[in-house]
């Protein structure tokens, strides 16, 4: 089983990955992924200015020379949603496919690409470099995936609201020869309406001295502590129920959490899905294990069976999920949630605004 996890660019972490494959045989770290932190060009995560781990190509160099030596890719995420067009105009697109020309030279083997058109800029000029269509491509049919296989994609990342629709699932990985990849540990709502929104805005930078008074995440989090329920819908998949999705033809199992890797606990998240079993709260994998968010508790071993349905039944969620046709999961939430105390998100953000 292949994993993607987020790269550190601590060079000593990727002897630990190799020590983690030898305790759990049949599990491997395919590629490391992230990107320069504060580079002229965002990633889907925007700037990363607060995660300053690789600041330079001449660092970067180091990190990706430990992970070759082990036989792990990098993968260079160059996933921004939006670039100001400058994938589509003569200047901006020559700047950007000479940097990209940079990161080949320092042994850069895999590049994620949310825009079509730096897909096919890109594989022109440099047809050696494996390119992974992100999720951010938002690839959910079999259409989308076969146009992009012929646009030169070896990797595809499912977009995140197909994550327990089985019968779109299969069907793609019938009826493409590219490997396919899922997000495992995601905590976005399930069909946000903020998504492409929230993508777009991190691409961006702020003025200086600007105040948002709007937060697309912090919108979210409210949406789940006042309905919990939304924490049960989003689209996770539980280490016990990678086998399903593996026999269901995904090749790679994707971890996230670079944009916060200063929070979080990197090799226990990797561990634990490698392990292929987690007796504990559902919401530490999805944060983490970061120490912020322990006012809510999912026990994680009361949602076995929770995937059957999905799986089993072909469920089409974005045409079921309401109450009068489907209560699956508010059931599961009835059995596994655990409130451990209220918190207080403040004055003035009931509608998602600060002001």
């Amino acid at each position: 089983m292949y994993f993607s996890v987020p790269a550190d660019f601590n060079t000593a972490t990727i002897k630990k990955l190799k020590e983690l494959e030898e305790k759990y045989p049949g599990n491997k770290v395919r590629e490391v992924f992230g990107n320069i932190s504060g580079s002229k060009w965002p990633s889907g995560h925007g700037y990363l200015k607060s995660q300053r781990y690789a600041d330079s190509l001449a660092n970067l160099k180091e990190y990706v020379d430990e992970a070759n030596k082990y036989g792990i890719d990098f993968n260079y995420t160059f996933n921004a949603s939006c670039l100001e067009n400058g994938d589509i105009l003569s200047n901006p697109l020559e700047e950007i496919l000479d940097y990209i020309g940079e990161l080949v030279k320092i042994g850069v083997k895999r590049i994620t690409f949310a825009s079509p058109a730096l897909i096919i800029a890109a594989h022109k000029r440099y047809p050696q470099l494996k390119i992974t269509a992100s999720a951010i491509t938002h690839v959910d049919s079999v259409i989308k995936a076969r146009w992009l296989e012929k646009m030169g994609v070896q990797t595809i990342v499912f977009d995140e609201d197909i994550t327990r629709n089985f019968k779109r699932i299969r069907s793609i990985c019938a009826h493409t020869d590219m490997d396919t990849e899922i997000i495992v540990n995601s905590k976005c709502t399930f069909n946000c309406l903020y998504r492409n929104f929230h993508y777009n805005s991190v691409c961006h930078n702020f003025p200086e001295n600007s105040k948002m008074v709007f937060s697309y995440g912090g919108n979210c989090a409210l949406l789940r502590h006042n309905e919990p329920v939304e924490l049960i819908k989003s689209l996770w998949i539980r280490p016990e129920d990678l086998d399903i999705y593996e026999k269901s033809g995904v090749s790679v199992f994707k971890i996230i959490g670079r944009e916060r890797l200063s929070d979080i606990n990197l090799l226990k998240m990797i561990e634990s899905y490698f392990a292929h079993s987690y007796d504990g709260n559902l919401i530490d994998l999805l944060f983490g294990f970061a120490t912020t968010v322990k006012h809510m508790y999912i026990d994680n071993k009361k949602l076995d069976g929770f995937i059957d349905k999905f799986a089993s039944e072909n469920v089409d969620c974005l045409s079921e999920c309401t109450p009068d046709q489907c209560t699956h999961c508010h059931n599961y939430l009835e059995k596994a949630l655990i409130i451990k105390e209220k918190f207080n998100f403040g004055e003035g953000t009931k509608d998602g605004f600060n002001y």
